[in-house]
């Protein structure tokens, strides 16, 4: 429907063109736009501004006043502060964007030392899951708190056995070595496997940007956004200006009620339609 009624603006009946500029108009009043369309029938309302027809050109003022007005992007929309807030998000953005590649890069060395190390605990792992009880071992609760401390001394120190033991502690307390018992061995193997890989991988300090790279990325293409309406609303300014001084009273009428909205928005080069308006 929207794009129907789009599409209808460039139609060869004055009327027509009047009618459906007046209904986007009405629509963005009811906030019935989709974000989607805004800037795209606001750059067809400005190239409306020197349409033949008189109430044509009325209408499509009316719509720029009133897309202005309501706006979702910004009570001031100057554009020199626009770029200013843009270019220093799209920088932050890129500098996350950099921190995330430098932590992948990371993370894959981890994985690839991790492999290692898993590679050298399997006797140590087989071992682990063939014996029948470690109770004899007199590991307490405490001590398997404290395994992410210890995790990466036993493994530099290369303690396989007592880092395997205080893991599978840790696992029965949780309650979950019941269902490893319940494996095949091979089965078991990568699960006690994984187990490491994780234990290695949380204490590797890897940071996660991600939420804040999309929160970043988001406010950018708001800026973007925001930028193009601004810039669409100041290349109408210089044919408003015409219009100022337009022998049709409506022209000159609509003309002075966009300047008066625009100045307060902070538009740039309204100043001079003011001062015009002045005169």
């Amino acid at each position: 429907y929207l794009e129907h009624i789009f599409y209808h603006i460039h139609d060869i009946n004055a009327h027509v063109r009047a009618k459906v500029l007046f209904l986007w108009t009405h629509m963005k009043n009811l906030g019935a736009v989709p974000l989607a369309w805004l800037s795209p029938v606001l750059k067809v309302a400005v190239g409306r501004l020197e349409d033949k027809s008189a109430t044509v050109r009325k209408t499509a003022i009316q719509l720029i006043k009133s897309f202005l007005e309501r706006n979702p992007f910004a009570a001031k929309l100057s554009l020199e502060e626009l770029e200013t807030r843009y270019n220093a998000k799209h920088k932050e953005l890129s500098d996350f964007r950099a921190k995330m590649i430098e932590e992948s890069n990371k993370m894959e060395e981890v994985n690839v030392k991790s492999n290692e190390i898993i590679e050298e605990m399997k006797p140590f792992i087989i071992q682990c899951l063939q014996q029948v009880s470690i109770d004899d071992e007199g590991i307490t609760a405490e001590e398997c708190n404290d395994l992410i401390k210890e995790f990466n001394e036993l493994i530099e120190s290369k303690n396989f056995e007592r880092l395997l033991m205080l893991m599978r502690k840790a696992e029965e307390l949780n309650g979950n070595w019941k269902s490893v018992k319940e494996f095949d061995p091979e089965h078991a193997q990568i699960y006690i496997e994984s187990l490491v890989k994780s234990y290695y991988l949380l204490t590797s300090n890897a940071k996660d940007y991600e939420e804040d790279y999309k929160k970043t990325e988001n406010a950018v293409r708001f800026l973007e956004d925001t930028l193009e309406f601004s810039r669409i609303v100041v290349n109408a300014v210089p044919k408003l200006q015409e219009l100022l001084m337009s022998r049709t009273e409506s022209d000159s009428a609509e003309a002075i009620n966009f300047f008066t909205s625009a100045y307060l928005f902070g538009i740039k080069n309204t100043e001079a339609g003011m001062r015009q308006m002045l005169y």
